[in-house]
């Protein structure tokens, strides 16, 4: 819709005044055709996947912008009464800076940075008025005991390699461990510590060993020993990517960018349609990943990858 003024009024209206007046006028227009606002975290295809999966779905207008260029300068961002975070560094920035009236949506960030980010924003009025939720990037624990349950029936024992990220799950893990009757070893690796020697003894006479997602732990030379001392002993490892079935890992229950995205896009209709946030969650949507040059050599009979997400969805309520 074009603006029209007078000559006068072009003529006497200071420059200044004519920028501010235009700028209000577009972000007014703007923000009366768009309502939602996505925030990525970067510019990796991971996150243009999320965004792909979610603009897919919504017929709300919206408007796409990195982190970088959320700042307090970008004082239209405040003017969309929705918000979502797409990854861990625009879920801290945005629910630091946006306004706490914006509702705000997260996504496509592991459950324990959620948590912390709770912790950091302990008194932030957002929190006062519990307009935010979020979708979470990792699996449930017992989405991924029933995963073992169906592969290895007869598991007694896990063994498991925690970093100081994942340690926050131990008491959760031992829970579900207790619940399937299940013994959990456990070893909490530091920088300094010698992952071959750690491991060895903490895999040795376990079952199975199950990988937790962790960014101080999981780099490529630990997961590259895991997998090495695992597979050299005959017991077989859960990853919690796909990338880890690849590399070796018997099988993994994951989600995918998209899954996430499909969801996030859930989460925006019933706020939009019902003004009612659904509490942070774990993905609804996974797929299963298998080895079968793994599941050979380890004498397992494994059943393909769609089975085996055929069954663990039915054992969910």
């Amino acid at each position: 819709m074009p603006i029209k003024m007078n000559k006068a009024a072009k003529r006497y209206l200071p420059a200044r005044r004519l920028c501010g007046l235009l700028l209000a006028l577009l972000f007014t227009f703007g923000q009366a055709h768009a309502r939602v606002l996505l925030i990525t975290s970067g510019h990796q295809i991971a996150y243009q996947e999320v965004v792909t999966a979610i603009t897919h779905q919504i017929t709300e207008p919206f408007t796409l912008i990195s982190m970088d260029e959320l700042s307090a300068e970008h004082s239209d961002a405040l003017l969309y009464p929705t918000a979502i975070a797409i990854g861990s560094q625009a879920a801290d920035q945005a629910f630091g800076q946006l306004s706490s009236k914006q509702a705000l949506i997260m996504a496509f960030l592991p459950r324990r940075t959620y948590l912390s980010l709770m912790e950091k924003y302990a008194a932030h009025p957002r929190q006062q008025i519990n307009n935010f939720t979020a979708v979470f990037l990792d699996q449930p624990l017992e989405r991924q005991f029933n995963l073992i349950r169906i592969i290895k029936p007869d598991t007694r024992t896990i063994a498991t390699a925690l970093g100081p990220f994942s340690s926050e799950e131990l008491p959760e893990l031992m829970r579900e461990g207790e619940k399937n009757k299940i013994g959990i070893k456990h070893e909490v690796l530091s920088e300094d510590d010698n992952p071959m020697q750690k491991l060895q003894s903490l895999i040795a006479g376990s079952d199975v060993v199950l990988t937790l997602p962790d960014k101080s732990l999981f780099n490529r030379t630990t997961a590259k020993w895991i997998l090495y001392i695992s597979f050299r002993q005959g017991i077989p490892l859960i990853g919690f990517s796909d990338k880890y079935v690849t590399a070796g890992a018997l099988a993994a229950v994951y989600s995918d960018p998209a899954d996430i995205g499909k969801q996030t896009a859930e989460v925006l209709s019933i706020w939009l349609n019902k003004n009612i946030l659904p509490k942070a969650q774990f993905p609804r949507y996974f797929k299963v990943a298998t080895n079968p040059v793994a599941a050979r050599s380890l004498h397992i009979q494994l059943q393909a990858a769609e089975m085996l997400e055929q069954q663990l969805k039915g054992m969910e309520p």
